[in-house]
């Protein structure tokens, strides 16, 4: 009786401790965030296409721990190179083999004339200072998937965002949704992932619907869908 009550108090003393345990800062749940895409080590074919035309991209996307490449088919080949230096996140394009920088004032550009922007691509908004925990047991969808809901504010108006709103799934890392305001508050963007898919060990997207909000009306202005596919099995 005397072990069963001593079992019983510490297991009860282990549930307060770990309750007790303090939820992660907004910058250390970024900091998953960036990891968990660091730790990807994938080169994925996929697709950016328009809902309201049925236009097709097709693309290439590699991600490794120096960062990501996204590359357009040719005939209008392009290439946009996303560099991860410590807390900095470059963003390069390249056309014709010239490289440049994609300055914050020209993130707002449209990818193929689609709602998916060069900001959205760069994650910089992962690297902003000001954050904050809106909500540190928020559910997501109808399976309630449990996440952290953190705010990002930029630090500046240069850039086509205010404030963005993450998601983040406390079991993977990763953005599972996110929404984006003007400076002034509005609702411009949201993108959310629809499909997951299963390579090797991780759980990674399988399909994102990314959505354009007119800021005055509050309606869908354009949607996309951005599709990866799995990296074909070797064979034995």
């Amino acid at each position: 009786m005397m072990l069963a009550r001593a079992l019983f108090l510490l297991l009860a003393l282990t549930s307060v401790a770990q309750e007790a345990a303090p939820a992660p800062s907004a910058g250390e749940i970024l900091a998953m965030v960036r990891q968990s895409y660091a730790a990807q080590n994938q080169r994925l074919k996929g697709s950016l296409r328009d809902s309201h035309s049925g236009r097709r991209e097709d693309l290439q996307l590699t991600l490794d721990s120096k960062g990501m490449v996204l590359e357009f088919a040719p005939p209008m080949a392009e290439k946009l190179i996303l560099e991860l230096r410590g807390n900095q996140a470059l963003l390069w394009e390249e056309r014709e083999g010239k490289r440049q920088e994609v300055a914050p004032e020209l993130s707002a550009q449209p990818l193929r004339g689609m709602p998916l922007n060069r900001e959205d691509i760069s994650l910089r908004f992962t690297h902003w200072n000001r954050t904050d925990v809106l909500d540190a047991n928020a559910k997501l969808g109808a399976a309630g998937v449990a996440c952290w809901l953190v705010r990002c504010v930029a630090p500046d108006r240069r850039g086509p965002y205010g404030t963005v709103d993450l998601w983040v799934e406390k079991q993977s890392g990763g953005i599972a949704k996110m929404q984006a305001h003007d400076v002034e508050g509005r609702l411009v963007k949201r993108f959310q992932v629809t499909k997951l898919q299963r390579i090797g060990e991780l759980s990674m997207l399988r399909e994102m619907r990314i959505e354009a909000v007119d800021p005055a009306s509050g309606k869908t202005s354009g949607r996309c869908y951005l599709t990866l596919e799995a990296p074909p099995k070797a064979e034995p």
